[in-house]
């Protein structure tokens, strides 16, 4: 029997009451003399900070207090992800080499106690419509999930906000600014999907596209709804959230389906947000699609996959727009890693990508990192001058690849495929926000080790 699904705006409720979210905040942690210890040998730039302690600290929220002195970092430890583990969550400072000598640092775990007001926590909150969670810090919206099922045919996040609430995303069509552009309706701030999958498009889907005539190829990716064991998570209805200060994540499993409602592939992602500085959104997104009873076959094309359209004074053709248009700048800047810039990074394979322009008065910049072990790294980017921002790392012909590159694949039932990718919201261009040196640290992470004394 199918158990009812639980509305998302009871999530927070059904979350406290299932352990997944604490009713305030974490239990503060004993005492604990742990110590970790971080090498590198390489600068280190926006590196997040993740390592298992086992039953050497218990859950709760921390301070790292380093030995060589400095400020502290605030982190949390979380219980049960995955597989029952205690995963230690926060982000790293910029630590800086000397003469390529490899550095090491070592901090003492000490618990928080009286929250740092220095140091605000993240925090789920139920959103304000069905199928909605909003992701705090502080009294500062971050971003808000939702689950599709109420106005789309995927899941998105909307907005991704800069520190300070400035939207790096369009509005339109969940919430339209003046002046937007209003094209491409399926362009939902945030997303991933693909467009050809067992022949059904999982990209272009959205109700707004249908203009009231159902499209038989549109595909859908829905919440599990259905518990059912697979080789690596039992399926929940809901998300797993969690969060504390130094870092929030949320862990979302959705099914791949035709119109019919046909299952052909499981998604389990889990969207890591880290704290850094007062100028800086760091996240980590770690995908995992499986196919289920038959064959899952991923076409060729440009459209696709792990996306997001920045907001459209941001974007590059923002200095087209007609005097007094609300959307009109002084344009947007598009560059790859190997310093391709707007249209020519279109369709070009490279590590990373950032696009950055002006918003609500500022220069802000979006980064998205490919990490080393995807399919095809480094991937194509279907990165357009208009605003749209996307790692493709499956198609070639519209990209003009050659033949060795890998393009269109087919999944086995029960193979999988795992991708990673990282995105930084930073001021100013790729040269302030240091991208460079940061997918270094992304590619090249420091040694961690945890040391009872």
């Amino acid at each position: 029997m199918t158990p009812a699904p639980i509305p998302f705006v009871g999530w927070l409720t059904f979350l406290t009451l299932a352990g997944w979210l604490p009713p305030s905040s974490l239990a503060v942690p004993s005492d604990s003399n742990l110590i970790v210890e971080v090498s590198t040998e390489r600068d280190l730039v926006h590196s997040p900070l993740v390592v298992e302690v086992g039953q050497a600290a218990s859950k709760g929220e921390y301070l790292l207090i380093p030995e060589s002195g400095g400020l502290p970092i605030p982190v949390t430890i979380f219980e049960g992800e995955p597989q029952g583990q205690r995963i230690l969550r926060g982000l790293l400072p910029t630590l800086t080499t000397q003469d390529g000598k490899p550095r090491t640092e070592r901090y003492r775990l000490k618990p928080l106690g009286d929250r740092d007001a220095a140091t605000p926590a993240f925090a789920f909150r139920a959103g304000r419509t069905p199928g909605s969670l909003e992701l705090h810090q502080g009294d500062e919206l971050i971003t808000t999930y939702f689950d599709g099922t109420a106005d789309a045919y995927k899941p998105y996040f909307h907005p991704l906000n800069a520190p300070g609430g400035t939207p790096v995303t369009r509005g339109y069509p969940m919430s339209p600014r003046p002046g937007e552009p209003t094209d491409h309706n399926h362009h939902r701030a945030f997303w991933f999907t693909y467009g050809e999958v067992n022949d059904f498009d999982f990209w272009a889907a959205d109700p707004l596209n249908e203009k009231g005539k159902p499209n038989p190829r549109y595909g859908r990716i829905r919440p599990w709804n259905t518990p059912e064991a697979t080789s690596s998570t039992s399926t929940p209805s809901t998300p797993t959230a969690r969060a504390g200060v130094g870092a929030a994540s949320l862990t979302t499993v959705l099914r791949w389906t035709n119109a019919s409602g046909e299952r052909a592939l499981l998604e389990e992602r889990r969207t890591t947000w880290f704290y850094g500085d007062t100028q800086t959104r760091i996240l980590d997104s770690d995908i995992t699609l499986t196919a289920l009873k038959e064959p899952v076959h991923f076409g060729d094309t440009k459209e696709g996959m792990f996306g997001l359209r920045v907001a459209s004074t941001m974007d590059v053709d923002a200095s087209k727009r007609k005097e007094g248009d609300p959307a009109r700048s002084a344009g947007g800047r598009i560059v790859n890693a190997e310093g391709l810039t707007n249209a020519e990074a279109w369709g070009k394979r490279s590590a990373w990508v950032d696009y950055s322009g002006p918003a609500e008065g500022r220069i802000w910049g979006v980064a998205i990192l490919d990490h080393p072990t995807n399919l095809n790294h480094p991937t194509a980017w279907h990165v357009r001058t208009y605003g749209l921002f996307a790692a493709n790392p499956i198609g070639r012909r519209d990209f003009n690849l050659g033949d060795h590159e890998q393009g269109p694949f087919t999944l086995a039932p029960g193979e999988a495929i795992r991708l990673r990718y990282r995105v930084i919201v930073h001021p100013g261009d790729e040269r302030q926000g240091r991208i460079a040196q940061a997918f270094a640290s992304y590619a090249n992470p420091p040694q961690v080790k945890t040391i009872r004394p």
